[in-house]
């Protein structure tokens, strides 16, 4: 979610693009060309979202204007195609209202190092464009704005810009919203891969800056902007439905309260203690990621990848598995023993598994009333399955009126802003966090 949501922030650092995507990748419908070649791919539509792609699966995502951050609100395209992703997009762009009869052009502009890495990568996009959306109409004219500008430029130096492109352009200006080191001039002199990859790093070094607490903060006013529409909603339906509605929601609003504190319940110092006992065993030296006191299960997890990465589970120190997941190892490695009596003991930490306290059973009381009878995070949730389901059997047996439901339309119409809405309400601050990054760029530089 982090990663998400950092790259919905960078939106307000690329408001003056519309709608494109960047793409690092050797995906090439059929053609293998190498990685290493890099493709520039801009969709116009209007939101705007730009995607650095490496190895043909998207590696990163930015919204490139508010629109676009609406867009991208609670998706995640980390992982998909250059087809995948853009088929999602459109459908988006659909189902919120962007993409319709009347604007309907999807613009799709493409440049690269290698033109048939170029070639292959608009026709990916297209095919993506046209499964998103029957209504998607796919041309490949550049934006008349970024044209101007090219313009403007070989005007001024005939021999500095004279391959400068629209989407090249595209891909300098993008990296000038984040640091302020990159100019035209700079830009028009490198390859379209160095671009790509700055951009990339860029957009990595701005999550970090954005931090878990503006997440939080635009995740909790989404999830109460969302919860009064949704009770606007029930109450049309009655005061029976709406009754029941309220508990539901309260008590669903305490699970995510307690599945929170099971996310970071620390482990025990005598489950530490054991695991660092193992390590010690087996000649494992963690060194700056070793397990420390006070960390979670996931927080082990991560030390243990970290240790992973730097051969330390490996005897002869020349893979990077992963400690979760599956093990394609040498027989003959001799901390797969160490592994499985370390799992064993961080099973215990699972969510699902975790024993609701006096505490945590107080809350659900006092959200719901009697009658709730779970002992663990597992329990809770099917007991909360289980209420939604009855909801809607509850909604179901409703007849409303044709004003009644003509109310709902319209209120779920007023839904479909809300992340707009919280956009708006959190400029201010995220114009900040943006300056702030672009101190701290300078800062180094210097």
């Amino acid at each position: 979610m982090k990663k998400l949501f950092g790259k919905l922030l960078a939106t307000i650092a690329a408001a003056s693009l519309t709608f494109s995507i960047v793409a690092c990748t050797g995906e090439t419908g059929g053609t293998n060309v190498a990685a290493a070649e890099s493709v520039y791919l801009a969709i116009d539509i209007n939101p705007s979202v730009e995607l650095i792609i490496k190895d043909g699966k998207v590696s990163g995502v930015t919204a490139a204007n508010e629109d676009g951050a609406v867009l991208l609100s609670g998706e995640t395209l980390e992982g998909m195609s250059v087809e995948a992703a853009t088929d999602r997009i459109v459908a988006l762009a659909e189902e919120l209202g962007f993409l319709t009869d009347e604007n309907n052009q999807v613009k799709i502009t493409v440049v690269s190092d290698d033109a048939k890495a170029e070639e292959a990568v608009f026709e990916k996009a297209q095919k993506g464009a046209k499964k998103g959306s029957e209504k998607a109409e796919v041309n490949r004219n550049p934006r008349s704005a970024d044209e101007k500008k090219v313009k403007e430029l070989q005007a001024e130096n005939p021999e500095l810009y004279k391959f400068l492109t629209p989407a090249k352009l595209r891909l300098i200006e993008a990296i000038m919203q984040y640091d302020d080191s990159m100019t035209y001039e700079v830009g028009a002199g490198m390859r379209i891969k160095d671009l790509a990859e700055r951009l990339d790093e860029l957009e990595d070094d701005f999550e970090d800056v954005i931090g878990d607490e503006l997440e939080e903060k635009f995740e909790a006013r989404k999830d109460e902007l969302k919860a009064e529409t949704e009770r606007k909603i029930a109450a049309v339906y009655g005061d029976e439905y709406l009754s029941a509605w309220e508990k539901y929601n309260a008590l669903k609003a305490v699970y995510k309260e307690i599945e929170k504190r099971a996310e970071h319940a620390p482990v025990s110092e005598e489950d530490l203690a054991a695991i660092e006992e193992i390590l010690k065993a087996h000649g494992i030296d963690g060194g700056k990621d070793k397990p420390e006191k006070g960390f979670s299960a996931e927080e082990l997890e991560d030390c243990f990848d970290r240790m992973h990465d730097s051969g330390k589970f490996d005897r002869n120190h020349n893979h990077n598995d992963r400690f979760e997941g599956e093990h394609d190892r040498d027989d003959d490695d001799v901390y797969e023993e160490a592994e499985d009596a370390i799992e064993d003991i961080l099973d215990k930490y699972d969510e699902d598994a975790y024993l609701l306290t006096e505490e945590d059973l107080a809350a659900i009381a006092a959200a719901y009333g009697e009658g709730v009878e779970v002992t663990n995070l597992e329990d809770l949730e099917e007991f909360i399955e289980g209420l939604e389901e009855a909801l809607e059997t509850l909604r179901d047996s409703i007849e409303l009126t044709k004003e009644q439901k003509a109310e709902i339309q319209k209120i779920r119409e007023e839904m479909k802003g809300i992340a707009g809405k919280v956009h708006g309400e959190m400029k201010e601050e995220i114009d900040r966090v943006k300056e702030e990054f672009r101190a701290q760029k300078d800062a180094l530089r210097k």
